[in-house]
């Protein structure tokens, strides 16, 4: 996660992400405890270069194959494999999905829609209906997310457990138990 964020901003992030996204989360059944812990990490509690173009904060990379995500994209140069120490070590350059809206509220419900379809339009179908299987426990569920694509593959176990950390940092199941 990125460093140097105050804990205030930290939880205004939070607390818009929360706002933006339940009212998907919920009418697709899918944990916006877990969604929020990816937001968190995939963009730095809004920080991340890629989120501030696309106004998605989960770094979605949208091949032309993955017809099962409406989106509209945008080709950045990224980082595609890092090493041990988390220093960049392949680059290419891919398609990321971008929110559409007029305001921060309007694109973050676009993003989670597009979070939602990613989710359960997964072209692995062991592996999301593997995901899908823990709806009811959000720790597991963001615990499983890289199997859907999120975060670098080869480390999935470590992206994993970085969503599980942001979740329990933050309380997030506590904090969107009421929304």
């Amino acid at each position: 996660m990125t460093t140097g964020v105050s804990i205030t901003e930290q939880n205004r992030f939070i607390d818009v992400m929360i706002y933006s996204c339940a009212d998907a989360a919920r009418a697709n059944n899918l944990p916006l405890a877990a969604m929020i812990a990816c937001a968190v990490v995939e963009s730095g509690y809004g920080t991340s270069k890629i989120y501030n173009a696309t106004g998605v904060p989960f770094n979605l990379q949208k091949p032309s194959s993955y017809s099962h995500v409406h989106c509209d994209t945008v080709t950045f140069r990224t980082c595609v494999k890092t090493d041990a120490a988390g220093k960049c070590i392949g680059w290419a350059y891919a398609s990321f999905c971008y929110a559409a809206g007029e305001h921060e509220f309007a694109w973050l419900r676009d993003a989670a829609r597009i979070w939602c379809e990613w989710v359960l339009g997964w072209p692995n179908v062991t592996n999301r209906n593997n995901v899908l299987s823990w709806r009811n426990r959000p720790t597991d569920f963001a615990r499983y997310l890289p199997f859907l694509g999120f975060g670098e593959f080869s480390k999935r176990t470590q992206n994993g457990e970085s969503f599980v950390q942001a979740l329990r940092k933050h309380a997030l199941f506590e904090r969107c138990m009421f929304e």
